[in-house]
C-alpha cells in the first residue's frame, strides 16, 4: 500500500511509501492508494514518461554507457565475460542492431565501425 497527496483538483502530486503520520504534511491531504491504481500509474508516467527530461536524456546516456563499456573493453580494463550474462546479451543485441542500421545506411557514425 502507498500514500498519495492530492491537489485541489484531486490529481496526485506526491506519492510516499510512508504512512501520513510519519510525514510533516497534513494528514487530510494524503490518501491511501494501491500501487497499481490508475492514478498512481498516470503520476508515474508523468515523472518518467516519454515527455520527461529524464526519459529524453536516457537514450543519449545509453550511448555514453555503450561507449564507456567499449573503451573499458578496448583497454582491457574489463573482459566482456566479466559482465553478467544478461548485460552481455543486451550489448550484443544492440551491436547487432547498430550494425544492421549502419549496413542499411540508417546510421552514419564512424565510431561504430569495427565495434562489431
Amino acid at each position: 500500500m502507498m500514500f498519495a497527496k492530492q491537489n485541489a483538483d484531486g490529481q496526485i502530486v506526491a506519492i510516499s511509501h510512508e504512512a501520513p503520520e510519519a510525514l510533516a504534511e497534513e494528514k487530510s491531504a494524503w490518501i491511501e492508494v494501491s500501487a497499481d491504481a490508475e492514478e498512481v500509474r498516470r503520476f508515474g508516467v508523468g515523472l518518467v514518461g516519454a515527455d520527461s527530461l529524464l526519459s529524453q536524456s536516457d537514450l543519449g546516456f545509453i550511448r555514453v554507457l555503450e561507449d564507456l563499456i567499449d573503451l573499458l573493453l578496448a583497454r582491457s580494463v574489463i573482459m566482456f565475460t566479466d559482465l553478467p550474462p544478461a548485460a552481455q546479451e543486451k550489448l550484443l543485441a544492440r551491436r547487432k542492431a547498430r550494425a544492421g542500421m549502419h549496413n542499411l545506411g540508417l546510421l552514419d557514425d564512424e565510431r561504430d565501425e569495427g565495434l562489431i
